[in-house]
């Protein structure tokens, strides 16, 4: 049967901010394939993980933690935008806070609790709060319900009174993971589009090694 339609997924931090961009993306990709691209837009992290576990996509734009998940669903690196690192950052209303426990906004993600434990805070003296996207640390920082929030940098409007304290661009970045079955398909118009570039199992070995580094340190966090 010929195939008529592809599934773009797209991590959620990327279309609370950039819809437009993505938008245009399917719209180009849709151009280039001759096929109707369907643009998936997940409201929040935990409806992403539970789509992920019983849909199937056939391009997605994965954070790091995301793409090692998908790759254990048979998924493969294709492609990843030029030069590109996230950034995470450390925001509020002021710094150092001098009352415990600190209240700390966070998504639920380990990048963002490896940037917690650079702060070098002891357990007891912090209350963290998980959230299912960046935007609500923001918010929660901003209602003063939150003393500080970890979230990406490109999530973050500066509004009155809040301010990035420490700014962390860890060795992290985002992929395009493809159904293999659309590879072929795939690869000849993925890299008309000039801000990308090949990504390669090498890309899947690096995230691989970097999560398995911070289980070690959390473990040993742990156990203090």
């Amino acid at each position: 049967m010929k195939r008529r339609e592809l599934k773009l997924a797209v991590c959620p931090h990327e279309t609370k901010r950039w819809f437009q961009y993505w938008e245009h993306f399917a719209q180009r990709l849709q151009e280039k394939t001759g096929l109707q691209v369907k643009l998936i837009i997940f409201s929040d992290f935990e409806e992403e993980r539970e789509r992920i576990k019983k849909e199937k996509f056939d391009l997605y734009y994965a954070s790091s933690e995301i793409v090692l998940t998908l790759s254990e669903k048979g998924y493969i690196p294709l492609a990843k935008f030029k030069k590109t690192r996230d950034v995470i950052v450390l925001i509020g209303k002021k710094f150092p806070i001098d009352k415990k426990p600190i209240k700390i906004a966070l998504p639920f993600h380990k990048l963002f609790l490896l940037v917690f434990l650079k702060l070098k805070l002891h357990k007891k003296d912090v209350l963290l709060h998980f959230t299912n996207l960046c935007k609500e640390a923001v918010e929660l920082v901003e209602k003063g319900e939150a003393d500080l929030g970890i979230v990406y940098k490109d999530n973050f409007y500066i509004s009155e009174g809040m301010k990035i304290f420490e700014e962390y661009s860890v060795d992290s970045y985002h992929l395009f993971m493809c159904d293999p079955e659309v590879k072929e398909l795939l690869k000849p118009v993925i890299f008309e589009f000039e801000e990308l570039e090949e990504a390669t199992i090498e890309d899947l070995e690096f995230f691989k090694k970097l999560f398995k580094d911070l289980n070690l340190i959390m473990q040993k966090e742990e156990k203090k």
